[in-house]
């Protein structure tokens, strides 16, 4: 399933602007150090003062962005949780005791910059902070990417470890010819995994911003491509609505499989156009509906497991059973439902080995071996 949206699919950063009564001189003391792009800077920061008073380290790291479709890739290896701050052109400061900066608080891992427009040369300053009871050692790594030069670029399925935030892409198209548009030579492509079994959403939403006026693009299962001078795709959006594509899995799907998605920009512009593309994963953060647990008391059989409230009919080697609810039990981390079969030791031999599922909402759950004990 596909839906098309409009409006801004943008990472969760704290972002704080600058007030009126920065104090300057604060600005203008601040030390710094140069990030040389590719080569690792160490640093290490005392055990915090315990008094709940914000402090920075008294070094900021500073990397030069060259602007384009350059992308700025930023690294952090803490050895133990602190955190890390970025600034756009201007130091990171503190104001009534809470940290000014655009991004953070970040721990670990990448992060890739510009995050949105403009996409010109500038400035980023980092700071860090400890606020842990021990000192901590650190090391920053800056990467500059060209603008990708493949014809395809993979970002794969939603990613279950994904970075800080998103994964970011950054690109150039040149100059069209007169009155035509050109269509960027990398397009990327994302992919789904469609279930027949009961199983939680995951999906992509993709977002572009351009200094120019541009057009995405996406099709199933081949490229986008353009023939008799029109584009050839299944959906459409642009840049003035920030994209907005989104695309999600499937459960309880005819048959399993993948579907796989070819995203482009086109430029119709009178410049080159430089762009940004947001792939944002989304994951769901509760189980799958399934069983968890099965077992015959007297001669009803109990079928327990997550999200498998009514109405839900419990199957029995594929076969439909009269089911009866049976309320909720807890463990340590969510509810779990219990389903009930009457007469089920009728059904099942002692030793018998059956299959369980339980079929709800247009799918089935992931089957489940029960064997019934012998005493």
């Amino acid at each position: 399933m596909a839906l098309i949206l409009c409006g801004s699919i943008s990472p969760q950063v704290h972002s704080h602007n600058l007030s009126l009564n920065t104090n300057t001189a604060e600005v203008a003391q601040v030390v710094t150090e140069q990030l040389t792009p590719g080569l690792p800077k160490t640093g290490s920061l005392p055990v915090a003062d315990g008094t709940g008073k914000i402090t920075l380290g008294e070094t900021q790291y500073t990397v030069e962005y060259p602007g384009g479709g350059v992308k700025l890739v930023l690294e952090f290896h803490p050895d133990y949780p602190m955190n890390f701050f970025v600034r756009r052109n201007l130091p990171v400061t503190i104001e009534d005791n809470k940290v000014v900066a655009d991004f953070g608080p970040l721990v670990v891992g990448t992060f890739s910059l510009p995050r949105d427009l403009p996409i010109d040369a500038a400035t980023y300053y980092i700071a860090v902070r400890n606020y842990s009871p021990r000192a901590v050692n650190f090391t920053l790594i800056a990467n500059l990417v060209g603008p990708p030069t493949a014809d395809t670029v993979d970002l794969s399925f939603p990613p279950y470890n994904a970075d800080i935030f998103d994964k970011l892409e950054l690109g150039s198209i040149p100059i069209p010819e007169a009155d035509t548009c050109s269509l960027g030579r990398t397009q990327y492509t994302i992919s789904l995994a469609d279930s027949v079994y009961c199983s939680s959403a995951t999906g992509w939403g993709v977002s572009l911003r351009g200094d120019r006026p541009l057009k995405l693009y996406a099709r199933l299962g081949q490229r986008v491509s353009v023939e008799n001078g029109k584009v050839v795709a299944d959906f459409a959006s642009d840049s003035s609505t920030l994209g907005g594509l989104f695309f999600q899995s499937s459960s309880g799907s005819p048959a399993a499989g993948v579907r796989t998605y070819f995203i482009a920009v086109e430029n119709c512009s009178s410049n080159t156009a430089n762009y940004l593309l947001s792939f944002a994963p989304f994951i769901a953060d509760l189980p799958d509906p399934g069983i968890n647990s099965v077992f015959l008391e007297e001669r009803e059989l109990y079928v327990i497991g997550y999200f498998l409230g009514q109405p839900s009919i419990v199957l029995i080697n594929g076969e439909p059973q009269k089911t009866r609810y049976g309320g909720v039990v807890y463990d340590r981390f969510f509810a779990q439902e219990v389903l009930i079969v009457k007469k089920a030791n009728k059904k099942i031999k002692p030793g018998e080995r059956v299959t369980i599922n339980v079929k709800k909402d247009g799918c089935t759950t992931y089957p489940f071996q029960y064997v019934r004990p012998n005493s």
